[in-house]
């Protein structure tokens, strides 16, 4: 759920995407990835998803990092690396 619009944020682990659904209309609001990837803004079973009111943040689990993407667009913006398989994120008032 996205505390700071009207919006579920789904990750669609088995089809290598993240979906924003809109709650008013139940229609795809934005979509990124789609397709087994490892470049930035794709892929590789993500799993956790977390938000604030900047950005969404996903654990991107098989390509073992954690990718940010703006909260309305769903567009990628940048990427913490150095991971081992991340399936949850949490956000305070302080991020990440």
């Amino acid at each position: 759920f996205d505390p700071y619009g009207d919006r579920v944020i789904i990750t669609d682990m088995a089809n290598h995407k993240v979906i924003a659904v809109d709650m008013k209309t139940g229609k795809v609001a934005a979509e990124i990835g789609g397709g087994l990837a490892s470049t930035d803004g794709k892929f590789r079973n993500p799993y956790g998803v977390a938000c604030d009111e900047e950005f969404v943040y996903v654990c991107d689990s098989a390509n073992n990092r954690l990718q940010l993407l703006d909260r309305e667009t769903l567009k990628f913006k940048k990427k913490y690396t150095n991971m081992r398989y991340p399936v949850g994120v949490c956000v305070d008032e302080k991020k990440i």
